[in-house]
């Protein structure tokens, strides 16, 4: 049985498109990574535990996930929002492993951001940085 946390904007919900300035990111529309959430449906069928950690609040993180999907994808959702710390506050990182009831060593940690990669394995997880689903299927045949 494998433990994956996932990070929301980036890799739950990714950008349609690049952007070349800030100003573009919050015209940016976002949509749903379908390849990866059918890849979260079939591990969790298989018995894998699935988290989200990501430093957003509740109320973005539900304009994506209803609460009935979030039941079905998600057994642990973890939101700097609701807890008061974010990444790459490695506090966070633990809240996220005590909640799944899991070690660090147990848990893989999926982030756009390779700083927060980088304080998760410094916890003792393994991690990978998300580019894109074909690469991350790559390196999860690591693991």
């Amino acid at each position: 049985m494998k433990t994956l946390i996932f990070d929301c904007f980036g890799v739950l919900v990714v950008s349609q498109r690049e952007f070349s300035n800030m100003s573009e990111i919050f015209e940016n529309r976002w949509i749903l990574n379908e390849k990866l959430l059918n890849f979260i449906r079939k591990e969790k069928k298989n018995g894998s535990k699935i988290a989200v950690l990501s430093n957003v609040a509740q109320y973005s993180f539900n304009q994506f996930f209803s609460e009935e999907e979030q039941a079905e994808l998600f057994d642990e959702v973890v939101l700097s929002g609701n807890e008061g710390v974010s990444k790459p506050d490695a506090r966070i990182f633990e809240i996220a492993c005590e909640r799944l009831g899991e070690n660090p060593e147990n848990c893989v940690f999926v982030d756009d951001s390779p700083e927060n990669v980088i304080v998760a394995k410094n916890l003792g997880m393994r991690g990978i940085v998300y580019a894109d689903f074909e690469e991350f299927e790559k390196e999860m045949e690591k693991f």
